[in-house]
């Protein structure tokens, strides 16, 4: 997936279909007394997760199948349980979890003509030409199951964690949504059209480094926490949010930061295909809550901790949601 024309259709589509889920919190708004509280992580990824599978799916994709984003949830908690390679008898709820997800995509293949119209373009194509090569229906079905994990892992947390701290910084709100006032547009500027290969990084010698040596071809996995909180790098503020990070001056102890440095969607060869829909979805979307509603912690409520001690291929999420307290702006 490249920047450009190209990349523009599948972030259109994500913010066409993010509308009605937006209107509809709105009716749900208006029926209260001006303003409502609502667990934000919850809330983020119902709205996330929702907008995303029906881009990449349509709408009779879940309709047929209105339980399958709590069985998506459910099969993100136990993820790591399928890593630790342990054995089928010891996860057997797990297991039945995913398989009845890759049977929902099987049946809504199967019914593709009625339950899946409007699924993107490339979904299609994709399964025809897997179908064509002599690929079963479960095992391409297995791969677009994938690919929509993939679609909807880390922009709900990544989300999450970007409102939660502004909403943490006092003034923060404020000042993006003056930034942003000329440029918020909801149909977006970039999508998603071409691809190009993934490859793990892999040793292409024998190498030492730091007394340990990595042989030619092994898979060489690096991470990435460690160096987002160095503060040789960053500074002495490197476990805090700076909004101004990356624009502020240096100084001895707290340099200006180097977006280089930042390696949120990996690197090399291995560099996620989907890094510029996922970086116009989270920050776009932030800015579209920011401007459509006056959005506050709950009384009591802090930033949570991150969750370090769930093992995971993907962002972290928090130690516990957060309540928060919604009211439509006065424009």
């Amino acid at each position: 997936m490249t920047e450009g024309h190209a990349l523009e259709e599948f972030p259109t589509k994500f913010f066409q279909c993010l509308t009605p889920e937006i209107q509809q919190f709105d009716r749900e708004l208006a029926q209260g007394v001006g303003s409502v509280t609502v667990n934000l992580r919850e809330w983020i990824r119902t709205i996330v997760y929702t907008a995303a599978t029906v881009t990449m799916m349509g709408r009779e994709f879940l309709d047929d199948q209105p339980d399958i984003l709590d069985r998506l949830w459910r099969f993100d908690a136990d993820f790591f349980r399928f890593a630790t390679g342990s054995p089928k008898s010891l996860l057997r709820k797990e297991h039945a979890n995913r398989d009845n997800i890759i049977a929902a995509f099987e049946r809504t293949y199967k019914h593709r003509e009625t339950l899946r119209p409007n699924q993107m373009w490339w979904v299609t194509e994709r399964e025809q030409l897997m179908e064509d090569g002599g690929m079963s229906v479960h095992d391409l079905c297995i791969i677009t199951f994938g690919v929509w994990v993939a679609v909807n892992a880390n922009s709900s947390p990544a989300t999450f964690w970007l409102l939660a701290h502004i909403l943490s910084t006092p003034g923060a709100a404020d000042r993006i949504r003056k930034e942003t006032a000329s440029a918020l547009r909801t149909d977006g500027t970039i999508s998603n059209k071409s691809y190009e290969p993934v490859h793990p990084p892999s040793q292409i010698d024998d190498t030492t480094i730091g007394g340990y040596t990595l042989k030619k071809d092994a898979i060489v996995m690096c991470p990435i926490v460690p160096h987002h909180l160095d503060a040789d790098i960053w500074g002495a503020d490197a476990n805090e949010f700076v909004p101004d990070r990356f624009i502020r001056d240096s100084s001895r102890f707290l340099p200006r930061g180097d977006e280089k440095q930042v390696r949120p969607f990996g690197g090399g060869v291995s560099l996620c295909p989907g890094r510029f829909f996922a970086s116009r979805q989270v920050m776009s979307f932030v800015a579209i809550l920011l401007h459509q509603y006056d959005i506050e912690m709950a009384l009591g409520e802090k930033l949570p901790e991150i969750d370090m001690k769930t093992p995971l291929v993907g962002m972290s999420g928090p130690m516990n949601d957060v309540r928060i307290t919604i009211t439509n702006r006065v424009r």
